[in-house]
């Protein structure tokens, strides 16, 4: 068996993570739901960009991994900051 299947999960559980941080900031008002809603829409990006074999430039992709890990960074460092539990 491929082990295809368990990408589309991945990307399934990923846009999953992206509604609950979206909720995180719509209504709970927490500006951290934001980085994660980030992170993640921009990790579902980069994984369909390298499952369809789409012709982006390896610079673009780069830079989308990048900012992804960025934005989750940052989150977390506010979360720490703030001593959010």
């Amino acid at each position: 068996m491929k082990p295809e299947w368990l990408q589309y999960v991945s990307l399934g559980l990923e846009v999953v993570i992206i509604a609950l941080g979206l909720r995180m900031v719509l209504v709970k008002k927490r500006l951290l739901g934001a980085g994660i809603a980030l992170s993640f829409t921009l990790y579902v990006a980069y994984n369909l960009i390298k499952m369809n074999r789409w012709n982006v430039p390896e610079l673009a992709e780069a830079s989308i991994f990048f900012v992804a890990t960025l934005a989750i960074f940052l989150s977390i460092l506010y979360l720490d900051w703030r001593g959010e539990k």
